[in-house]
């Protein structure tokens, strides 16, 4: 059984160590799975790892609910942690739901206008939509196909 603790300090460690993950997923899907763990745990604690929570209103609300709809939807995907018999979301719709759910947090702040407020409020949600954004353009829809060389 997957430990999701355990697997957000794995993936952690991955990403800062240049590989340390062994889990038994194919290479493209283990940085996702990962990214998909970090990103939701920062979208739902960043109210309060980043001391806006007293702020209410859309501030704190829009990344808590964008990361309850980010676990949705990937336990949804077709992937390994998509739930067996209900993996329905193809990987390009999931990295568009991610585009945009990223690109609606990153100008949160100006649409809403709490960028009125210290930093620490409105620079997070900048901060992370824009680093989902630059991944989502980066990120692979589809495994690497290896062709395989006959020796003779």
């Amino acid at each position: 059984m997957l430990n999701i603790p355990d697997t957000i300090l794995r993936c952690i460690f991955y990403s800062s160590s240049g590989g340390g993950i062994h889990l038994s997923f194919p290479e493209w899907e283990k940085e996702c799975i990962c990214l998909q763990f970090v990103s939701f745990q920062h979208r739902c604690t960043a109210p309060f790892l980043f001391g806006f929570v007293s702020v209410g209103g859309v501030a704190v609300v829009l990344p808590i609910v964008l990361g309850i709809g980010l676990i949705v939807y990937s336990l949804l995907t077709k992937y390994e942690l998509g739930i067996p018999g209900l993996k329905v979301i193809p990987m390009p719709l999931h990295l568009i739901f991610d585009f945009v759910a990223a690109a609606l947090l990153a100008v949160s702040p100006f649409l809403f206008g709490f960028y009125r407020y210290a930093p620490n409020v409105w620079l997070p949600h900048l901060i992370s939509g824009v680093g989902v954004i630059l991944l989502v353009l980066v990120s692979q829809s589809q495994p690497k196909t290896h062709t395989a060389k006959a020796t003779v």
